[in-house]
């Protein structure tokens, strides 16, 4: 979804896939997901029940599982490695989900159910993003309308039919900022944190195009 203008060494990739527990993903947008070269699948605390629910096997379990009931966690644990953790713990199970990700070779990781109706687990998955950029991994969160990920570089983000782009700034602001190859371009733009003016552009033919040469922009894919 972006690919970058300045190389980068090479690195064998693997995609995973994390389901979590925000609002439950549609059937459509989680076998969508799915079918996107998906080599490993982590079920995060009660996003195990999603993947139980739809008969879609795999390979992790983690959380404190304080919303899944017996039954279901003693299914998973019959076919299922499975990391438990204390309810009280510093970290949230999403975070922990996408730790193992890395520590089992995960380069990109794709998050479904990080968004939904309690928006301190949401600004929680936002710094995920940061996480996971500081560490040379690229995550995506993935609900029915948006996709939202961080760019560190120069790129071109593909269009998708039906979906508007926003960008802002993300921990800090962008200086020299440009956006191209959509119907409202800026050129040399000082792209703030305490600014609406980049939110829903359109895509034009192909793909939008970012240069900016410091800083870290978050960009959002959306649709009604």
């Amino acid at each position: 979804h972006c690919r970058e203008s300045r190389g980068s060494a090479s690195r064998t990739k693997m995609k995973t896939l994390i389901v979590t527990g925000g609002r439950p993903p549609s059937p459509e947008l989680l076998h969508k997901t799915l079918a996107d070269e998906v080599a490993y699948i982590i079920a995060a605390a009660s996003g195990a029940n999603v993947l139980l629910d739809h008969g879609i096997d795999f390979d992790l379990a983690v959380g404190d599982f304080d919303s899944l009931n017996e039954s279901s966690l003693a299914k998973i644990k019959q076919n299922t490695e499975v990391i438990t953790y204390e309810v009280k713990k510093d970290f949230t199970d999403t975070e922990a989900a996408y730790h193992e990700a890395v520590r089992h070779g995960a380069t990109e990781v794709l998050i479904l159910g990080a968004t939904g109706t309690r928006m301190d687990h949401f600004m929680g998955n936002l710094a995920l993003l940061q996480i996971a950029l500081n560490q040379g991994v690229t995550v995506r969160l993935i609900d029915e309308h948006n996709e939202l990920f961080l760019v560190q570089s120069s790129c071109e983000i593909a269009k998708r039919d039906g979906y508007n782009i926003s960008v802002f700034s993300f921990g800090g602001e962008v200086a020299d900022f440009s956006l191209s190859q959509v119907a409202y371009p800026l050129k040399h733009h000082h792209l703030s944190t305490a600014s609406t003016l980049t939110v829903s552009n359109e895509f034009l033919d192909g793909p939008a195009r970012l240069d900016f040469i410091k800083g870290t922009v978050l960009v959002i894919l959306s649709r009604d």
